[in-house]
């Protein structure tokens, strides 16, 4: 493994090998095979020379791609925890086994759309807040729900100093067109009208990518432009255990992997068997999942370096605990997440649809 141990990104390295090895721990004794972890941020004090590895697993951060690439033996198979660029991609993937497995928002936004699709809801509003991540998950969304068919009557960021969400979801929800409806038929039929404004009936859902904080202030608006019966879907980092914006955001939708969630009787188990051992105070973190996937991954792809093995991945589902995961031709891992909502309790409570009250 070739993980950052030290340094900044030190607490993530650790939680992705607290889930490796807790997966290896998992084998009987005699059948493990041995696993040496590397440091990222010291790999000139490390003799990598003498580590004599059947695969390599790693690096996590962007920025330990090249280095490390650059001094692996050229025949060594590595299954990556990011992904290649554009330019990378041109020159490593073709000189050896390489595979990219990452905890992309793309593979969310995939996963959320095709959930749409599938209850025939193909006409919303998507909203992300204006930071990198919450970004790339919204312009994903929006590419794979149109080439579904669906249609977004609002695809917007925002700047939560600059815009006032207010006026933004009155607008968003067609609440204006609503009321100037009732002035019409006001002036025409010269009645005073009992009015409430209403959303628009064509929204079907909304979708939202950004931290938990402003998807509050965004369900809040909802219940009080009577638009809670609309299911508002949200990306993964609108949920951690136990904060404190949980119980705030009942009745949400979102899209997060098995383990975090406890989709599964066998998830259930294993993270119980978990609790009385090292491995606890990195349960509820996802990078501790993906560890435990990759070395299931680790193993299943070194069986099946060969291009003609790995081939048939496509429509061969890996089901993880991080979602269901399929190999591209171009070795990029996929994944399709989980569901849940989140209760009045704030818990989560696994969905395989959208049902609102």
């Amino acid at each position: 493994m070739a993980l950052p141990l030290t340094g900044r990104s030190s607490d993530s390295g650790l939680a992705l090998q607290a889930g490796f090895m807790a997966a290896l721990a998992e084998w009987p004794e005699s059948t493990r095979p041995s696993v040496v972890t590397l440091d990222t941020q010291n790999l000139a004090s490390e003799s990598l020379t003498q580590v004599n590895a059947d695969i390599c697993v790693g690096p996590l951060l962007k920025g330990d791609i090249e280095p490390l690439l650059n001094v692996l033996p050229p025949r060594l198979p590595v299954l990556l925890l990011n992904t290649l660029s554009d330019e990378q991609q041109r020159r490593y993937a073709l000189t050896r086994a390489l595979w990219q497995y990452a905890l992309r928002p793309e593979d969310e936004a995939t996963s959320i759309a095709q959930l749409l699709s599938e209850q025939a809801l193909l006409t919303g509003i998507s909203i992300s807040l204006r930071n990198d991540w919450a970004e790339r998950g919204r312009i994903a969304f929006a590419s794979a729900f149109t080439a579904l068919g669906g249609h977004l009557l609002i695809d917007q960021s925002l700047d939560p100093d600059q815009t006032d969400l207010n006026a933004f979801m009155r607008a968003a929800l067609g609440l204006e067109l609503s009321t100037r409806r009732k002035d019409r038929i006001a002036h025409i039929s010269g009645l005073k009208l009992n009015f409430v404004a209403r959303p628009n009936e064509q929204i079907q859902f909304i979708v939202y990518s950004g931290p938990p904080l402003f998807g509050v202030q965004l369900r809040q608006q909802c219940r009080y432009w009577y638009a809670e019966h609309i299911p508002m879907v949200a990306f993964s980092d609108i949920y951690s255990e136990n904060a404190l914006t949980n119980a705030d955001l009942n009745g949400v939708f979102w899209s997060d992997m098995p383990w975090l969630i406890q989709a599964t009787d066998a998830i259930q188990k294993r993270r119980q068997a978990l609790l009385n051992t090292a491995f606890a105070p990195y349960l509820n973190k996802r990078l501790f999942a993906m560890g435990l996937d990759a070395f299931e991954l680790a193993g299943e792809l070194y069986l099946a370096r060969d291009h003609a093995a790995t081939s048939a991945w496509p429509t061969q589902l890996f089901d993880g605990v991080t979602g269901q995961l399929s190999l591209t031709p171009d070795g990029h891992l996929k994944r399709f997440t989980a569901f849940a909502q989140l209760s009045d309790t704030g818990n989560p409570r696994p969905v395989s649809a959208l049902v609102t009250r």
